[in-house]
């Protein structure tokens, strides 16, 4: 596209000749005229000698040396003009320009060769330094052009010699002069090739990436507002499949309830049950995020969450019993708040550990990560039968979690549907 200033961006040519050129940034063109510039003005420089008559030139000879030094050291002004110009002023010129420059070059240096004679060094030089640069400025086929252009121009120039020193040696040195370059302009060219185009696409596609990664943010975070953290980090991880996908593993369950709720509900107003709704879940779900437990749902009053899966937990039983504690401190605080307000409301906790299976389940509109079994069962008929402030757990989560004796108190044999007489603990805290 077009561009002002030096912006670094591919120049659209206009005007003659504008084929030849490949595609170039505008900065990085007016470092390459600036430096044409100054390899043609080394060379009027140092020609200047014959031209003012301080060498042995005579006749023919210093004639053809002042009239390529007026066309070489009008090509330098030129050249340091262009690279000054504003960028639509390039877009135009520098086609036209570089077509003279690879046309008037040769036959310059070739004219020298047929006044002064041919010397070895510098027409060498001069087929190096021209090649390279018709490589770095021209499309491939036109630089291939120029190269045969300028030898057979160096041709006719020896057999135009008097007394040619060694020309087929010399045609032989300088040919393989310009070959060697040619190859490894050319070479150097492809790689300069692919990394524009790279460079492109990577640019083309950048602002895409960048609005994808943005909807994947956002979409993250709309999952964390209804997911569990670890299931939402689950969800929009590479192979989520295959970790939602059905599998058992060893869990600790707990289940958090208040008490109390449905007589207060009936009584207070909307607004003051999901007040006190949002106080309950805020106390609860703080703790349990703070732990990194899986919150697997909110059913009315009653918190469900686990321990051990999704991710990997080495002693979930024994953090399950911490984690219940601190739910614990924390719902107390908030209990004599509301008591303070007139509202009797208590909470029970319930805690189990073993095998689960975990999986989506769901339908084709709406599906869930949740873990289904005994021990949810378990834990969720052991919160119920909790009186107020009590965390309650069985021998088998006893057991997982190696609690001392003092750490709980024995409660009575407790019929547990589906689990019959069951032995009961309470935690405590």
């Amino acid at each position: 596209m077009t561009v002002g200033g030096d912006v670094e961006e591919s120049l659209v040519w206009r005007g003659p000749f504008r084929s030849l050129p490949r595609d170039l940034s505008t900065a990085s063109l007016r470092s390459l005229i600036t430096a044409i510039a100054w390899l043609i003005g080394i060379g009027v420089v140092a020609v200047l000698p014959d031209v003012l008559g301080l060498t042995s030139l005579h006749g023919r000879q210093r004639l053809g040396m002042r009239v390529a030094f007026l066309i070489a050291a009008t090509l330098t002004a030129g050249l340091f003009a262009v690279a000054r110009a504003s960028t639509r002023r390039l877009e135009v010129a520098f086609p036209a320009l570089a077509a003279a420059l690879f046309l008037i070059g040769p036959v310059l240096v070739n004219l020298a060769v047929v006044l002064v004679g041919a010397n070895f060094g510098g027409v060498t030089v001069f087929f190096v330094e021209l090649l390279l640069i018709a490589f770095l400025v021209l499309r491939r086929s036109w630089a291939i052009a120029v190269t045969v252009f300028t030898l057979a121009l160096y041709v006719v120039a020896l057999a135009a010699l008097d007394k040619p020193p060694s020309p087929q040696l010399q045609f032989i040195n300088v040919l393989a002069a310009a070959v060697a370059t040619g190859v490894l302009m050319g070479a150097f060219t492809n790689r300069l090739d692919d990394t524009r185009r790279e460079l492109a696409f990577m640019n083309a596609h950048l602002e895409d990436r960048v609005e994808e990664q943005v909807r994947e943010l956002e979409r993250t975070g709309r999952l964390r507002r209804f997911l569990s953290p670890q299931v939402a980090e689950v969800v929009t991880s590479e192979g989520a499949e295959a970790l939602l996908a059905p599998h058992r593993a060893e869990i600790a369950v707990i289940f958090v309830d208040l008490r109390g709720f449905s007589a207060f509900a009936n009584a207070a107003t909307a607004a003051r049950v999901m007040e006190v709704l949002h106080s309950y879940y805020d106390a609860v779900g703080r703790v349990l995020d703070a732990h990194g437990a899986t919150i697997g749902g909110f059913d009315g009053d009653g918190v469900f969450a686990y321990l051990g899966d999704p991710v990997a937990h080495p002693d979930a039983a024994s953090a399950a019993v911490r984690i219940a504690g601190e739910v614990a401190r924390s719902l107390d605080d908030r209990t004599a708040e509301w008591s303070r307000s007139g509202q009797t409301i208590g909470y029970g906790i319930g805690l189990a550990f073993g095998q689960a299976t975990l999986g989506s389940v769901g339908f084709a509109g709406r599906s869930d990560y949740t873990p289904v079994g005994p021990v949810v069962n378990l834990a969720s008929r052991l919160c119920a039968d909790a009186q107020h402030r009590e965390i309650v757990i069985d021998d088998a989560m006893r057991t997982a979690a190696r609690l001392a004796e003092a750490e709980v108190a024995p409660r009575r044999d407790v019929d547990l549907k589906g689990f019959g007489i069951t032995r009961t603990y309470a935690v405590v805290h």
